[in-house]
């Protein structure tokens, strides 16, 4: 059980373990070094980094584009997952977009990623629509978006009335 995890921002130090990070989570559909320079280069203080015992054990990519919000992509070691450390990255990068004046994130996840999918929808995400194929080996990807006024906070058992 992680006793301290540490949030910060990714550092070309950390590509490495970036990387190991996503071969483990994502296997045929991991992103190449070149697409993680992307982001890093269009908004380096949106890619953070989970760090527990001084070993990178997860990440977040984020970004602010003409539709709002989006999450790139997110990923634990698979060590570490069960630990709240997705949670926790997730509710630092909505404040960061919140705080970029964005109003709202979407992200795509694959269809039969039931255990991503519940922890989106824990943190108030809803689903907005398919996308056919979206996914090298022919899986659809889910398209969920997620209001800020919705995001449901720590201690919060549902999402505030209005």
């Amino acid at each position: 059980m992680i006793t301290r995890l540490t949030v910060r921002r990714f550092e070309d130090r950390d590509m490495a373990d970036v990387l190991g990070i996503e071969r483990a989570s994502f296997l045929n559909d991991a992103w190449s070094r070149e697409y993680f320079e992307k982001y890093i280069g269009e908004s380096p203080a949106l890619f953070l980094v989970a760090e527990a015992a001084g070993r990178v054990v997860g990440y977040i990519i984020g970004a602010v584009t003409r539709y709002g919000g989006e999450i790139g992509s997110l990923a634990v070691l698979p060590p570490y997952r069960g630990q709240h450390i997705a949670t926790k990255l997730l509710r630092i990068m909505m404040r960061r977009l919140e705080q970029r004046g964005v109003s709202a994130a979407r992200l795509t996840v694959r269809k039969d990623n039931k255990e991503a999918i519940d922890l989106y929808k824990k943190l108030g995400f809803v689903r907005a629509g398919i996308a056919p194929n979206y996914y090298d080996d022919g899986v659809a990807g889910v398209r969920m978006k997620v209001t800020f006024e919705n995001v449901i906070r720590p201690g919060q058992s549902h999402r505030p009335s209005r």
